[in-house]
């Protein structure tokens, strides 16, 4: 997570050996969301997804993962299609 204003966070995940974030497209889900904060630990069913927020610091991150689609019973994002 990054980019952090008290509200919200951008998704990040490092790949060959830089960061990058996740873009849903419009279709990162609230399901989504709960798997992502369920892996790091977090309350899975208090995950909502906030979008159009503007975010300090985290402009320019290229997309390492778009279009991401979880069910919601997949315990890593690596498990969503």
């Amino acid at each position: 997570l990054s980019g952090c204003d008290g509200r919200a966070c951008v998704l990040t995940v490092l790949h060959d050996g830089h960061w990058g974030g996740v873009c849903g497209e419009g279709s990162f889900s609230e399901a989504s969301a709960g798997v992502v904060c369920g892996s790091l630990g977090f309350t899975a069913h208090r995950a909502e997804v906030v979008r159009g927020v503007k975010l300090s610091g985290v402009s320019g991150h290229r997309s390492w993962l778009s279009s991401v689609r979880c069910s919601g019973d997949e315990d890593q994002i690596t498990e969503c299609k």
